[in-house]
């Protein structure tokens, strides 16, 4: 296997399946953007978690320099049974519709087209093709629970989830959907926020963020299922039955000894089966420039604390169904090599795009 190829494999094998029974964990990133150095260190950390389900939430390629790496790695996961779905710019980096990747804006900028245009020339037609094909939302069933995996909202690839957002079309977002967890990203501010029974999650932004931490996020998903009834086989139920029966005159000293069977038999269900998952595509439909102002700093700021650290862990309590640990973390990274990269390409734009990098926070 290639270098190149080496990190996502690693990542994918890290999908375990062997956490206890009766708990899910699910790491979530996206928003990349070309940086292969970001989803090289957040891979490294995912694959110390172990999760048992990996899911990548879009904005694989435009801005950055590495469009090629980023798809390599991403595919390799996608082949070992991530959850990979398409953001706005993939759109606009696969097919040059900017209209459908930028709705909000009447004008397209240049030095968005000029980005899109430069991937676009980078990438392979497998791996353009690829893009393309990409779904919009994936879902996660993680026993009676499920989780949507979306770019911006549900149903949307352009309509975001920003702190400052109307509450009431935030409520009119999140509704789209039955699923009790929603993980998306397109904000690049990393958050968690509860909504009566549903928890939306947004990791952040793997590569170019705009919370003023240049560090790789990606967020830790743990679900707590309740433990499963234990259930009686028909071969202890007969046992059950016959020490039930009245003993012969013979034997009384058989009689008088406790039944075996009385002890329930260690099945599946007392040991944990592990709960099944499964994943239904849908379609398409998501904001980008505007939400850079629309992060509150006193509405979760300690939730991200410095690219030191390993994770800040923060529990959302929930008043019915299982309780849902939201671990909102950042791996460490070198990002000035990265923004010197991205600055040498002289691109329009791409000194922005390179102060961005490097500072974590949106400039333009």
């Amino acid at each position: 296997m290639s270098p190149t190829r080496a990190r996502g494999a690693r990542a994918a094998r890290a999908v375990s399946g062997k956490e206890p029974a009766g708990r899910f964990k699910i790491a979530v990133l996206g928003d990349i953007h070309g940086n292969v150095a970001a989803l090289d260190a957040a891979l490294t950390a995912i694959e110390k978690a172990k999760p048992d389900a990996i899911a990548v939430l879009g904005d694989l390629v435009m801005n950055g320099p590495r469009p090629t790496e980023v798809v390599a790695r991403i595919r390799t996961l996608d082949a070992a049974g991530a959850y990979v779905i398409q953001g706005n710019t993939d759109i606009a980096v696969a097919d040059l519709d900017f209209g459908a990747a930028f709705p909000w804006l009447d004008v397209v900028p240049g030095h968005q087209i000029a980005a899109a245009e430069w991937a676009h020339e980078q990438l392979s037609p497998a791996d353009l093709d690829y893009l393309r094909k990409l779904p919009a939302e994936r879902r996660i069933r993680v026993g009676d629970q499920l989780v949507l995996a979306c770019h911006g909202s549900p149903g949307s690839q352009t309509d975001g989830l920003p702190a400052d957002l109307d509450p009431s079309v935030t409520i009119q977002r999140i509704t789209r959907t039955d699923a009790r967890v929603i993980v998306c990203g397109h904000t690049h501010v990393a958050e968690w926020r509860e909504f009566g029974r549903r928890l939306v999650c947004n990791p952040g932004s793997c590569g170019y963020a705009f919370d003023g931490d240049a560090g790789a996020a990606w967020a830790l998903l743990t679900i707590e299922l309740p433990a499963p009834e234990p259930t009686e086989t028909p071969g202890d139920a007969g046992a059950t039955a016959e020490a039930d029966a009245p003993a012969e005159a013979d034997a009384p000293a058989e009689a008088d000894a406790p039944a075996e069977a009385d002890a329930p038999a260690e099945t599946d269900a007392m040991v944990g089966a592990r709960p099944e998952v499964g994943v239904a595509a849908t379609e398409h439909t998501e904001d980008a420039d505007a939400y850079a102002d629309a992060y509150d700093a006193d509405a979760g700021a300690d939730a991200y604390a410095d690219a030191d650290a390993d994770a800040d862990v923060v529990t959302a309590p929930q008043p019915a169904g299982p309780a849902i640990t939201v671990e909102l973390r950042r791996a460490a990274y070198d990002p000035l090599p990265v923004a010197d990269e991205v600055s040498a390409r002289g691109l329009p734009g791409d000194v922005y795009r390179a102060a961005t990098i490097r500072t974590g926070r949106y400039v333009r």
